[in-house]
Parts: C-alpha cells; sequence; structure tokens
C-alpha cells in the first residue's frame, strides 16, 4: 500500500510552511522548488535530506535552522478509515506492507512516530531499495524482499504510472486516492478476494 495518496495526505499548510524559511517571500515559489529538487535523490539514498536542505537555507541566506526546517516533513495526516482497513486486513491473516517513495527523515516519521512500524507487516522504502516508484526496479527489489511471487501481491498506489509499472513486473495494482472516499477501496479490495469487516 502506497502513503500518500492512499494512506495519509500532506497538511494543507505543509507547502505554505516551506515557504515560511524562504527570507524573500517574492521568491517563495522557486525556494520550494530548490527544496523540492534537493530532496529528489534523496528518496532513492543518494545523499542525506538534512544535508540537502541545509545546502538550499544556506543558499537563500534562510535565517532558520536546518532542524526547525526539517520539523516541516512531520505535517503529515494519517487517514483513519484507511488505517482501519490496514488493521483489519492483518486481523484476517493478510500480510500488509508499506510501499512507498521516502526520503530516510520523512520515513522515520512515518515509522516511528505516526506508529506505521506496528501497523505494517513490512515496508519498502525507495531509500532504502534504492529506486523509486515507478522504476520497475523498485517492484522487483520489493519483490524480492517481500519472500512471495510477484503475481500474490497487490500494489494500492494512487499514481497510474506506479500501477502500470507494477503490472509490468508481474504484480496485481489498482488505483485508488483518499480523495475518491472509500468506497473505490472497498471495490478494489474485493475485486483481488480480500474482504474487509
Amino acid at each position: 500500500m502506497d502513503a500518500d495518496g492512499v494512506l495519509q495526505r500532506s497538511s494543507p499548510h505543509f507547502i505554505e510552511a516551506i515557504k515560511g524559511f524562504c527570507p524573500n517571500a517574492d521568491c517563495a515559489d522557486d525556494f520550494v522548488a530548490d527544496v523540492f529538487a534537493a530532496e529528489k535523490p534523496c528518496l532513492t539514498g543518494d545523499g542525506d535530506f538534512a544535508d540537502a536542505l541545509a545546502v538550499v537555507l544556506k543558499k537563500w541566506q534562510s535565517p532558520y535552522s536546518v532542524q526547525e526546517a526539517l520539523q516541516t516533513w512531520s505535517m503529515i495526516e494519517p487517514d483513519p478509515d484507511v488505517l482501519a482497513v490496514v488493521q483489519s486486513l492483518r486481523q484476517q491473516g493478510t500480510k500488509v506492507a508499506l510501499a512507498t517513495n521516502q526520503q530516510q527523515h520523512r520515513a522515520q516519521i512515518m515509522l516511528y512516530d505516526l506508529g506505521y512500524v506496528e501497523l505494517f507487516d513490512r515496508w519498502f522504502c525507495s531509500y532504502e531499495l534504492g529506486f523509486a516508484k515507478p522504476d520497475p526496479a523498485y517492484f522487483r527489489h520489493a519483490v524480492a524482499q517481500a519472500g512471495y511471487p510477484a503475481e500474490q501481491l497487490l500494489l494500492i498506489d494512487d499514481h497510474p504510472a506506479n500501477v502500470h509499472a507494477a503490472r509490468d513486473v508481474g504484480l496485481c495494482a489498482g488505483r485508488f486516492h483518499l480523495d475518491e472516499g472509500m468506497g473505490p477501496l472497498f471495490d478494489l479490495l474485493h475485486a483481488h478476494n480480500l474482504l474487509v469487516g
């Protein structure tokens, strides 16, 4: 199960919070673009996000510390209904894994501060695998670590490109986004004989 868009949302104030670290409000959009550009290689474990963020803050002469800026990445809102579905699936004996593109700092927040380490049986974070969805290598590595044949695994993701890439590797896969409400998620699970509740 994917994280952002499926299991959780970033706070609606997340982008504005990042802009707040830019000393020049007129250039805030460019500052945000720099932050996400610095984060991108960290998603596949190529560099530490705190170090990358420090470079951006210094470039823009931000008066804020790296630790202050990093706190913004904890602005995550898990969806209680989807969390309940995960718990229900596991109670019925279905193994549920987190399959997400994350840099290490945000992944640690999700796993330990939000408790996903106890919610899921496994987690496949891109920074650990060295590849990010929709790269087929991400799915090949996840399948190898999962220890099940690809055709016995179902990916639930909000991005069509990830769904298609997973299918190309042999996984079952379906698209779901939180904004659609819970009905489509239940339909997807039922279609794969995964009954909840």
